[in-house]
């Protein structure tokens, strides 16, 4: 169970959009997922989107929505203001160093002149000419595109063996690329989903902790001594708001309506169990903590990391609230932990046999 998660990002009472993170995940994360489930048709997963991720995937696509460093990017390098040239050296370099950086040389170069951690960018705005603010534009972005798409575009490719002194064209072409690839994510998860290989589910709509709507005092179900605000005041409508919304829009984007739900943060609560069974939904899936004190410890870790009854952890449940009865299945939080904050600063080959070695031990 893959989750596709961004918080909502633009300011619609503003019209603008500070943040690139739906676009440069999009372009590399989300839909290189598409084409390694592509390329290996044997392989089932779930991948489970937010509804508010998807909304902003599609103002992309079918608005022409921008983001504050997409307008930077588009500003010719020599028409760039002072405060536009700051904004480029202090945020053109968000990308991890050692996977998008530091294997080109030109992206080095730059990252190394600007000697972040030393030095603000005023004092180092006088080391770059045009063509390095133009190089930096272009980098940036060709960067966050996904390995495999470079192997199937011959342009795209030659940029990266060109590597530096871009032209304008140049960097148009790598945002008409960010264009087209963001056309291409929804309709390629929906083609996994009528071929079989995945199956597609949702969040409530912008991500609500959705116990805390129902009711915020049961925080203390699992932390006793919380404090409480001081208003309690429940906002069932809004909860029930959130998980017809998620339902209804993922059936119109992706053509069937979901049978499961990762509830946000995996949040979850006995409430809530007849509000998502009256919406269709069938299946959850949170994580082995909600289990490990649903049964006051008998699943848990012992004092090595190792799962105590670990056949009580790996095996679907039923929940029940009233007449409603959903399955739930909990995730184990040390492999997602690896895969989600760990693997990325080891050796892909290494990274995947050590995650192999460790589903063999638990089998």
């Amino acid at each position: 169970l893959w989750h596709m998660h961004q918080p909502w990002y633009p300011d619609d009472l503003a019209g603008e959009n500070l943040m690139p993170w739906v676009r440069l995940h999009g372009v590399k994360s989300y839909y290189g997922m598409a084409l390694h489930l592509q390329e290996f048709p044997e392989m089932r997963c779930t991948i489970n989107f937010v509804p508010c991720l998807v909304e902003q995937i599609r103002r992309y696509v079918e608005e022409n929505r921008t983001d504050r460093f997409l307008e930077i990017t588009q500003i010719p390098a020599g028409d760039l203001n002072e405060e536009q040239a700051l904004f480029l050296l202090n945020n053109f370099f968000h990308a991890n160093p050692q996977q998008m950086i530091l294997p080109y040389p030109r992206y080095r170069e730059l990252y190394t002149r600007r000697a972040f951690g030393k030095l603000p960018a005023e004092q180092v705005l006088r080391r770059f000419q045009e063509s390095d603010l133009r190089d930096l534009q272009v980098w940036f972005n060709l960067t966050w595109i996904h390995p495999l798409v470079f192997e199937r575009d011959s342009e795209l490719k030659e940029l990266l063996r060109k590597g530096r002194f871009f032209s304008e064209a140049d960097k148009m072409l790598v945002i008409s690329r960010h264009r087209q690839i963001l056309t291409q994510i929804l309709p390629l998860y929906r083609q996994l989903v009528e071929t079989g290989q995945v199956e597609l589910s949702t969040t409530p709509y912008y991500h609500p902790i959705l116990p805390l709507l129902l009711d915020k005092r049961l925080a203390r179900e699992t932390m006793p001594e919380v404090r409480l605000p001081h208003f309690l005041t429940p906002y069932p409508d809004d909860a029930q708001w959130h998980v017809r919304r998620a339902v209804e829009y993922h059936t119109s984007v992706f053509g069937a309506k979901p049978s499961g739900m990762w509830p946000a943060e995996g949040s979850v609560c006995q409430s809530m169990i007849p509000l998502l069974a009256s919406h269709g939904i069938r299946w959850i899936a949170t994580d082995e903590g909600i289990l490990s004190v649903s049964t006051h410890g008998l699943v848990g870790r012992d004092s090595r990391g190792f799962v105590r009854n670990p056949e009580q952890l790996y095996q679907p449940y039923w929940v029940q609230e009233g007449q409603a009865k959903l399955a739930v299945v909990f995730r184990d939080h040390a492999l997602s932990d690896l895969i989600g904050f760990h693997y990325q600063r080891s050796d892909g080959e290494e990274a995947a046999q050590d995650f192999l070695a460790k589903l063999q031990a638990i089998g």
